[in-house]
């Protein structure tokens, strides 16, 4: 059986981003700044507990990065080496595959070494053994409980089918369509020997696109798709999957106070995306820009 998202996570060396909107790193930290409207030069003055006093909430998306995957900047944090062998002709998928230790039984990236229908998967977290597993039907970002859930040549992780790095250095892109930063995995505390998987990108106002019933989250400067929570607007949160698909986690801080309150909010494209009868599209005190798009959230 594939590891647990609620007990695996991918590490690395980045710093926590405290940003009005985000993923990865939770952040509470805010300035005493007004929350602007879609509407040009205006200004909400709401407190969250209390929405009809007038006074200057913050807000502060929490990020993730301490929750889900990030990019691993010294590939010397990552597992053991486990080196590799050439199979030849002769072995189930051979033809120079290169497979890696310790089972020497299949090559991660590039796959190989597998029969037709199959995924070289890791069997063991402790040692970094691989085997070849039967393949399902789940596409790059969707949902997923087992690594046989997913599409050859995809592993599951974070709850969601993604590839492992093929040939790319840790902390660098991915090769391949609509994938983000390769990632070292680790289980608790400890990093998972020869599991380097892809970030797989992913719009956080619209998170099907990529993510089928996964959530999109903010991660470190970029996106991820994860499996998140149920929580939707107005509802209470302490970090971004604890939210539905394309809700933040929103910290509101009142100026002059130090009371604050995390709840989930939709979110939008600022100032012009969408939002529920009566809500407008509001920017968070730190802009997230991603792709192009800047985020904001629906209040």
């Amino acid at each position: 059986m594939k590891r647990s998202p609620a007990f695996s996570s991918l590490v690395t060396a980045v710093a926590s981003v405290c940003v009005a909107s985000g993923i990865i790193v939770a952040c509470a930290n805010g300035s005493s700044l007004g929350i602007e409207t879609g509407d040009a030069g205006s200004t909400a003055n709401i407190d969250p507990g209390q929405p009809t006093e007038i006074s200057q909430p913050v807000p502060t998306h929490r990020d993730a990065s301490s929750l889900g995957m990030l990019p691993l900047g010294d590939a010397g944090e990552a597992g053991a080496a486990q080196g590799t062998v050439t199979l030849d002709a002769g072995a189930d998928g051979g033809n120079g595959c290169a497979a890696i230790g310790p089972s020497f039984v299949c090559g991660l990236n590039p796959q190989c070494g597998c029969p037709t229908g199959e995924t070289c998967d890791i069997s063991d977290e402790t040692t970094g053994a691989t085997t070849c597993i039967n393949a399902g039907a789940s596409i790059q970002g969707d949902e997923c409980f087992v690594s046989s859930d997913c599409q050859v040549g995809l592993t599951c992780f974070l709850g969601a089918c993604r590839p492992y790095c093929t040939g790319d250095t840790l902390g660098g892109p991915c090769t391949g369509t609509g994938l983000g930063t390769c990632a070292q995995a680790s289980s608790g505390d400890q990093n998972i020997p020869n599991e380097e998987v892809c970030y797989v990108s992913c719009d956080l106002a619209n998170p099907a696109a990529a993510c089928g019933a996964n959530g999109c989250v903010h991660a470190g400067g970029q996106t991820n798709c994860e499996t998140v929570g149920f929580a939707t607007s107005g509802e209470a949160c302490t970090d971004p999957t604890d939210c539905a698909p394309g809700f933040a986690c929103v910290t509101f801080t009142t100026t002059g106070s130090d009371a604050s309150s995390s709840t989930c909010q939709e979110y939008c494209t600022f100032p012009t995306g969408s939002c529920s009868v009566g809500e407008t599209c509001q920017h968070f005190s730190t802009d997230i820009v991603l792709n192009g798009k800047t985020y904001g959230f629906c209040q």
